[in-house]
């Protein structure tokens, strides 16, 4: 876990950080974030997938 990834809702505000980025739009940005936790990288899946 990186230093800047210190709690769950820390990788909730990444996840809305992302979607907010392009909201819509079917590509998901995640250039701005430098890691990517399961927490933050399987919600941003669930939600493409049901794009």
């Amino acid at each position: 876990m990186s230093k800047n990834n210190k709690s769950l809702f820390d990788d909730y505000k990444k996840f809305e950080r992302i979607l907010k980025i392009n909201p819509d739009n079917n590509v998901l940005d995640t250039s701005t974030e430098d890691f990517l936790a399961p927490t933050t990288l399987i919600p941003l899946l669930i939600h493409a997938i049901k794009k």
